[in-house]
């Protein structure tokens, strides 16, 4: 073998190891917007349509927008969103009442749609059989 052959064998077993790279990350990428898009998909699809609210970023949210004097940024949104404004900070969901008509409205009058807590199954079931246990002070 001559030199060019030796160089250009060389060359080529690089560009082959650097594409085998390239490909990994592709299909490491490709998984994840995947997964990321699956989780978008059905979020939107189980809970429908958030309210009105500022885009935030991907995976942190809105939470850089967000101050330790929040109650600021909450009454700028309601100037340009509206009474009820969605956020979300690092994944958690977040609706925020900017009036007592709308806090009233959805805590108060329609409480049984919104309202929602896990149930207590070792209290409520394990412990007490099924009954009702009530103490009186």
């Amino acid at each position: 073998m001559d030199q060019n052959t030796l160089n250009i064998s060389l060359t080529t077993s690089k560009a082959m190891e650097i594409l085998a790279e390239t490909n990994k990350f592709l299909v490491l990428l490709s998984i994840f917007a995947f997964v990321r898009l699956v989780g978008l998909v059905q979020r939107h699809a189980l809970k429908g349509k958030p309210p009105p609210g500022p885009w935030g970023f991907p995976i942190v949210g809105n939470i850089f927008q967000v101050s330790t004097e929040a109650w600021k940024e909450f009454a700028q949104w309601k100037k340009e969103y509206g009474p009820i404004v969605y956020i979300n900070l690092a994944g958690k969901d977040m609706v925020i009442l900017n009036s007592h008509k709308a806090a009233v409205d959805l805590l108060d009058r329609r409480a049984a749609i919104y309202s929602d807590r896990p149930r207590n199954i070792v209290a409520s079931e394990i412990l007490t059989r099924g009954l009702f246990i009530a103490f009186k002070l």
